[in-house]
């Protein structure tokens, strides 16, 4: 065993665990602005169908007062044909006008059966109206609490992450720099560790087994030593307990 491959690995594992904390610092700057998307569309949605009740209600109301105003039309048209009524001159005409105001009559009747059933139609809307309205408020609310728990976490995470880069720099510079390259080309091509343990004879990366003469010079210490199957560096699993 030489202390100069000892130490490699040792620095080597050290920076795995930089990058370990690292990869989860960055996925936790990823997720913090994902999530605020996420619930900013949520909002969004329940704001536009918030927004189309609205509409739905005034255009309801417009026709409310549409029929209210064709009511007020027949009520006038109903009381000037019983005063021509009262003039008129001929059974015929006479007949004639009260057809007219038989037919408005019926139109009349018709009208105001649709604006009583359209109140109570109106008024359920409203109240559901209301009762949609105050929960996407209290939605809304939660959504600018969750922005700013989120926004500060980012900032935290950032912060968290800027500090641990420059510790990963400083470290690189004790690093074999041969060693060092294989370490991140290794974890940048298969996005895990650089470095894994050799657990009984496996390679603790991609489980498979290794060879004896591996295994030995593994153990041995005396040079870098990489899997054959998925080219991460070994290290045997007492490491840090062995003896120098």
């Amino acid at each position: 065993m030489t202390e100069t491959v000892r130490q490699t690995l040792i620095g080597l594992l050290e920076l795995r665990d930089l990058d370990r904390e690292l990869t989860r610092l960055h996925k936790r700057c990823e997720e913090c602005p994902a999530l605020i998307e996420k619930n900013n569309r949520d909002v969004e949605h329940d704001r536009g169908e918030l927004d189309t009740k609205r509409q739905v209600i005034q255009t309801f109301k417009k026709e409310l007062h549409q029929n209210e105003v064709d009511l007020k039309v027949y009520e006038e048209k109903i009381t000037k044909l019983n005063h021509q009524l009262v003039g008129a001159r001929t059974n015929q005409e006479y007949s004639a006008i009260q057809d007219q105001t038989l037919l408005l009559e019926k139109k009349k009747g018709d009208v105001e059966t649709w604006i009583l059933e359209a109140l109570d139609q109106l008024d359920t809307m409203e109240k559901t109206f209301t009762e949609s309205e105050q929960e996407f408020n209290a939605r809304l609310e939660e959504f600018k609490d969750l922005k700013g728990a989120l926004e500060k976490d980012l900032t935290e995470y950032e912060s968290e992450a800027g500090v641990m880069e420059q510790e990963r720099r400083d470290k690189m510079y004790n690093l074999d720099p041969d060693a060092l390259k294989v370490y991140d080309r290794v974890r940048k091509a298969l996005g895990g560790d650089g470095i894994v343990s050799v657990d009984g004879r496996t390679c603790g990366g991609c489980y498979m087994a290794i060879t004896n003469n591996d295994f030995v010079r593994v153990v041995a210490m005396r040079e870098i030593v990489l899997c054959k199957s998925c080219q991460r560096i070994l290290y045997p699993s007492d490491l840090k307990t062995r003896e120098r």
